[in-house]
């Protein structure tokens, strides 16, 4: 598995958002911040996949969050798929919304178009800031039943309450 898609591969990153991360920091010392309302940066770590988001998920920023989550699931599929390890059928993708102050239903739906359109050969996780608006959202909508949804990327590695792996439909709360 490549270490992470370059942003010929991932829509709505340009190569200024990836130069920094490519050689590790710009000129200052320092990864350069990203300007706009929604601010993203793909990488793999581990197995996985990770899609961090920083800034608002909504109706103006959808398209921009669906082309790099549509690109990273397409990137992390073809890399599960060529694996050494050929029950690795299933790539794990995790979206980091940890700094998104604002999702809206237009960043649910985003979410949920990329776990329903990849959900054979995809996971999707969400990670987000314990009562921060996003997991409100998440929490309000019941979207936490059909992804698994944490505080931090380590609890992925932690059985989930619901019995569900990564990504999988959580049963039904009573």
């Amino acid at each position: 598995m490549q270490d992470r898609p370059g942003p010929a591969d991932i829509p709505g990153m340009s190569d200024e958002e990836d130069a920094g991360e490519r050689d590790g920091c710009a000129a200052g010392g320092e990864p350069p911040e990203p300007e706009g309302p929604l601010r993203l940066r793909a990488f793999g770590h581990a197995g996985r996949w990770f899609l961090e988001a920083r800034g608002e998920a909504d109706v103006a920023t959808a398209d921009q969050l669906r082309g790099a989550l549509e690109g990273l699931c397409a990137e992390a599929e073809a890399a599960a798929a060529f694996s050494a390890a050929p029950a690795a059928v299933t790539a794990s993708v995790v979206v980091d919304l940890r700094g998104v102050e604002f999702l809206d239903s237009a960043g649910l739906a985003v979410l949920m178009e990329a776990r329903r359109r990849f959900r054979n050969t995809c996971a999707v996780a969400l990670v987000v800031t314990e009562g921060g608006q996003p997991e409100r959202a998440v929490n309000v909508t019941h979207f936490d039943r059909f992804v698994r949804v944490v505080h931090s990327p380590g609890d992925l590695d932690r059985e989930d309450p619901g019995g569900a792996a990564m990504g999988a439909a959580h049963p039904p709360r009573g």
